[in-house]
């Protein structure tokens, strides 16, 4: 083990602090992007100018909130 490396103590967690904290840990999404659909590019597209881009609300869509 090269100096300053700690062990891996990953394995010492429950499974379920594990997924949430290192969900590459076990196969999960990790650092990947998201998946977006032909469906969902051309949702956000068509609603793009409805984004009120200043607002830092709960919700970002322009309706008289």
């Amino acid at each position: 083990m090269g100096v300053g490396k700690s062990p891996n103590m990953i394995h010492k967690l429950d499974k379920a602090t594990q997924s949430r904290h290192f969900p590459e840990f076990n196969g999960g999404k990790g650092s990947h992007a998201r998946k977006s659909t032909q469906s969902s590019r051309e949702s956000f597209k068509s609603n793009y100018d409805e984004i009120d881009w200043s607002y830092k609300g709960k919700s970002y869509i322009k309706s008289g909130n």
